[in-house]
């Protein structure tokens, strides 16, 4: 899997948590997107059966 990650977001001045320059907006977008996905299943993961009873 590839994800092209380094968008050409840039800022001309610092704002909030953004600097001036490059945003990391796809940096940021797919660590919060991660981590709404690891909140919504609630560190739920599945036990499997191998079967070597």
């Amino acid at each position: 899997m590839h994800l092209d990650i380094a968008g050409p977001a840039r800022a001309e001045a610092s704002r909030g948590y953004v600097t001036k320059g490059a945003t990391a907006f796809s940096a940021r977008t797919i660590v919060e997107f991660l981590s709404a996905v690891a909140s919504a299943t609630n560190g739920f993961h599945e036990e499997v059966d191998e079967g070597d009873d």
